[in-house]
């Protein structure tokens, strides 16, 4: 959902002063995939699933995102890091979207892992939000 996406991408990036997250990683966050030779550190964000749900007069709809903090340092001293600043931006955020309301968004789930010299950072969040 294009207007899900503006509003996660919009807690990154805002007009004006920058949070911690977006320094840390130079302003590299990217939708699905970073473009070829992109330098690390860099995070990318994506739709794992989306569910509609209705409960008494309310339209509501769940999605399951999932950021992934990529660095290619030895040690794991920066990419934890960026895991705290990922955690001070979206646990319990409330991203203005479009045409709904955000009635909580929650981290489910994090795995951090090293493969090829590279480290790899895994969180989802589940988003519930209701259409006004």
């Amino acid at each position: 959902m294009k207007v899900l996406f503006e509003g996660l991408y919009t807690l990154f990036a805002p007009a004006g002063a920058k949070p911690m997250l977006y320094t840390a990683l130079g302003g590299q966050m990217y939708l699905t995939e970073a473009p070829q030779n992109t330098n690390y550190p860099y995070a990318v964000y994506n739709l794992i699933s989306n569910d509609y749900d209705w409960m008494f007069i309310e339209d509501l709809e769940e999605f399951l995102i999932q950021f992934s903090i990529f660095d290619d340092k030895a040690s794991a001293t920066n990419v934890t890091g960026y895991f705290e600043n990922l955690k001070t931006l979206y646990d319990w955020a409330t991203p203005v979207v479009t045409g709904y309301q955000t009635t909580w968004m929650v981290r489910r789930f994090a795995e951090l892992l090293r493969i090829d010299d590279i480290w790899h950072y895994i969180v989802q969040y589940s988003i519930l939000l209701k259409k006004n």
